[in-house]
């Protein structure tokens, strides 16, 4: 029996600066790709301008089989795919989409330092309901984190309390029986 290999997302360490460059590389080569950008605004001295920036600058995701990996090596700008142990490992599926709704749904974003533990929640109404995340406070307004754990970032868009549920925590194990 033959077994075809799904593909996956997976993380990739770019040059600084080089994010859009390998992003639109792999866009010609026909990857799935994924670079999520945020808007922000920079002053000058003579005016203040809007531009796009990475949302997480170095990194850019790609979509593919695992074993198709080492073609991506020899692309310019490429610093090295995030592995453990030697080992490319995959973003979950999930944590992309939620990237990717955050992204779409042209709410605020900002990067945030990345987040191990605290409070889940999910969103059950508004353009990102269903989405779960970690639950923060900043300047009195409610803030969602979603956090790609592989890579180690978070990023943090402004909700409604109103918009959150608290999730279960999960049941604890009895050991000493």
């Amino acid at each position: 029996m033959l077994l075809i290999e799904k593909d996956s997302w997976f993380a990739i360490q770019v040059t600084p600066r080089h994010e859009k460059r390998v992003d639109a590389i792999l866009q010609q080569q026909n990857y799935g790709h994924f670079l999520p950008m945020r808007r922000t605004r920079r002053k000058w001295s003579d005016r203040v301008k809007v531009i796009e920036q990475p949302l997480f600058p170095g990194y850019v995701f790609v979509r593919t089989q695992s074993c198709s990996v080492g073609r991506i090596h020899r692309m310019p700008g490429f610093i090295r795919i995030v592995s453990f142990g030697g080992r490319p490992c995959s973003v979950p599926d999930i944590q992309i989409e939620a990237l990717q709704r955050i992204v779409d749904s042209k709410r605020d974003i900002c990067p945030i330092p990345y987040l191990a533990s605290g409070q889940k929640v999910q969103i059950v109404t508004g353009p990102l309901s269903g989405l779960i995340g970690i639950v923060s406070h900043y300047r009195n307004c409610g803030r969602l984190v979603v956090s790609v754990d592989l890579i180690m970032r978070s990023i943090v868009v402004q909700i409604d309390e109103e918009e959150l549920a608290l999730l279960s925590p999960a049941p604890c194990l009895d050991l000493t029986a």
